[in-house]
């Protein structure tokens, strides 16, 4: 696979995961609207600061092209 159909195919998984959050955070948002208790809200809240988190790691290691020529 060269250069470019490994940046084509890093963009369909990019796409791919920004989809996927897009529905986490829409179910996230329902959750919050229907809550009636805090610790409801604290659950939301966590569950944003761990893909905050995750998120950080994500971009902050090297793109997956580079790791495998170490």
């Amino acid at each position: 696979m060269d250069d470019n159909e490994k940046r084509i195919q890093l963009r369909k998984e990019a796409h791919s995961m920004i989809d996927e959050i897009g529905n986490h955070l829409s179910k996230l948002q329902d959750v919050v609207a229907n809550a009636t208790d805090i610790a409801t809200l604290t659950l939301v809240l966590n569950t944003i600061e761990m893909c905050n988190s995750e998120a950080a790691k994500i971009l902050s290691s090297p793109p997956p092209a580079d790791q495998g020529d170490t």
